[in-house]
């Protein structure tokens, strides 16, 4: 995840990320080369580590996003309920309402965004190819999130 995030910024960046490109395609071979010296069980095994970790940090964010969202709503309720948004004055109340367009204009482009990059046909073909070349890494990754998300 590391060396994609770096490759990604270094794409970005300018000339002189070419060497620090080239250096993170050398480290990508040397572990490639690694994983591809594994027996199964290892092959297994980091397919299992890797997808149990992932899995338990989305499932972490998903929560806290959530109980974010949930307080967020309360405050809200219980502000409206009192009358304290009765009591802004007209300055307040139109900051209040490029706040909210703001807000659903960012939710709008993120949400956009994750559609036309996470495709669930591309997703499909990706985890089949894995499953068809690293049975094992496969099976590994499957248990890794299923663990990930019963625990």
């Amino acid at each position: 995840l590391l060396i994609c995030i770096s490759w990604c910024v270094c794409c970005h960046a300018d000339d002189t990320a070419g060497t620090t490109q080239q250096q993170l395609e050398e480290v990508a071979d040397e572990l490639k080369s690694a994983y591809d010296n594994l027996p199964m069980v290892g092959k297994f095994a980091t397919g299992f580590a890797g997808a149990f970790v992932a899995t338990r940090a989305v499932v972490h964010s998903a929560v806290g996003a959530a109980k974010f969202v949930g307080a967020s709503y309360v405050a809200s309720e219980v502000l409206n309920y009192s009358g304290a948004f009765d009591r802004l004055s007209e300055e307040s109340k139109d900051k209040l309402d490029d706040i909210k367009k703001g807000t659903l204009k960012l939710v709008n482009k993120y949400r956009s965004q994750i559609r036309r990059r996470i495709q669930p046909a591309g997703i499909r073909n990706a985890i089949q190819a894995a499953a068809t070349k690293e049975k094992a890494a496969a099976v590994g990754a499957a248990t890794g999130v299923f663990l990930g998300l019963t625990m």
